[in-house]
């Protein structure tokens, strides 16, 4: 039977939503027997819990060759009734979690994406920008400069806005 065959279907008998520590210890182990970063990302999506970024960082982190090894999947996966000479009979996968709706956008929001929608992101106009020179940046690198208020910051103040988004 092929070995790699063996991993996945040891790892799909595990439940995901398991203990956190048991968790990071079933990705390194699967890891470390050569398992798809993309099959670990599947079974990781089907527990409640899961995280995208967090899974990716904790893929990410995992050093193959640091004391566990593919035993700890195989061992986890008997646990849970896996027999590696048995008939294989993988679990159902667990079905897509549905993104939950989204709120509403808050003023916030919405003065953010006015904000952005107005700035100039010129190189120039943003290497002008003090900071920019303070900084030696000599380009916008994604960013944009545009006047805004609020609390913090004032009434008209020139601004060097940054893009960011949520990655989940």
């Amino acid at each position: 039977m092929n070995p790699a065959y063996d991993l996945d279907a040891a790892l799909l008998h595990i439940d995901p939503n398991c203990d956190h520590d048991i968790w990071f210890r079933i990705l390194a182990a699967y890891k470390a027997g050569g398992g798809s970063m993309q099959t670990a990302r599947d079974w990781s999506a089907g527990g409640d819990s899961f995280d995208p970024a967090a899974f990716r960082a904790t893929w990410n982190s995992i050093s193959v060759g640091r004391g566990i090894t593919e035993r700890t999947l195989f061992k986890e996966a008997r646990r849970e009734g896996w027999r590696p000479d048995g008939p294989i009979a993988l679990p159902p996968r667990p079905a897509p979690r549905q993104p939950a709706a989204l709120p509403p956008p808050s003023k916030t929001q919405k003065y953010a994406l006015q904000l952005w929608r107005e700035c100039n992101t010129s190189d120039a106009y943003v290497a002008a920008h003090p900071y920019s020179q303070k900084k030696r940046t000599g380009s916008a690198f994604g960013a944009g400069r545009t006047i805004a208020s609020g609390r913090v910051i004032g009434q008209n103040a020139d601004c060097i806005i940054v893009p960011s988004c949520d990655l989940n």
